[in-house]
């Protein structure tokens, strides 16, 4: 068993397309860096996680519940966040695990300020897609905040707002809000007569996922790095 592990944005690329596929079914949590290793072990001792291309086609033409287990590296607090995704059908992993439904907008997948939902897409052929996005109260008190700040005579701290931006991931339902925000800020701006403009900087890059393999890291190696931050004392 191999479990590779990425960054931010992959880690959120990698979910958003197992759910995409079916895996919508889930549970998660937090593991400190040096039992992450354990964990992995006991989910695939006992669930069979990640298996090979040969055995998942034998467990989807059987009808069983195949599962996918996916580690975040938190450098920080020496830890992994960690998701188990799991397809429909029974098995031990449906019979050990208390799953919830990533369909469901009362157990949407999380990770750090972005949610997991299926939303409209715009200037496709997709009516609905799943995307990551703001949960819509924390959307709106950004919204408000920046509305707030673009009417201050300095166009300084709202540039710097917008600036900030550039760092969102590009997922499809982050930057319709992205783009939202900022429109509004500059209707803002407009109407209190502000005549600095403000300059809207592009949509970031998409990671394509032919990158994915290349820039994984895998588990035992992300956890002997956090190891090591232990051994020189450099946490943060």
């Amino acid at each position: 068993m191999l479990i590779q592990t990425y960054d931010t944005i992959r880690t959120m690329q990698l979910i958003q397309l197992a759910v995409s596929r079916g895996f919508h079914r889930w549970t998660g949590g937090v593991v400190r860096y040096d039992r992450a290793e354990k964990l992995a072990e006991k989910f695939t001792d006992i669930y069979g996680v990640n298996p090979d291309r040969a055995h998942d086609m034998r467990l989807r033409r059987a009808g069983a519940a195949r599962s996918r287990l996916v580690f975040l590296p938190d450098s920080a607090l020496l830890s992994f966040v960690w998701w188990l995704l799991v397809s429909e059908g029974a098995g031990p992993v449906v019979e050990g695990e208390q799953l919830r439904d990533a369909t469901d907008r009362r157990n949407r997948i999380m990770l750090r300020d972005w949610e997991l939902l299926r939303a409209p897409r715009r200037q496709t052929h997709e009516a609905v897609a799943w995307t990551w996005r703001l949960p819509e109260k924390e959307f709106q008190a950004r919204l408000a905040l920046a509305c707030a700040v673009a009417t201050h005579e300095s166009a300084k701290q709202a540039q710097a707002l917008i600036d900030a931006m550039r760092s969102w991931p590009g997922f499809h339902g982050i930057a319709q809000q992205r783009r939202e925000i900022q429109d509004a800020m500059v209707g803002a701006r407009r109407k209190v007569g502000r005549g600095d403009a403000l300059a809207l900087p592009p949509h970031p890059p998409w990671p394509r996922l032919l990158e994915m393999r290349r820039h994984g890291t895998s588990l035992p190696i992300a956890v002997e790095r956090m190891r090591q931050q232990v051994r020189t004392g450099d946490t943060q």
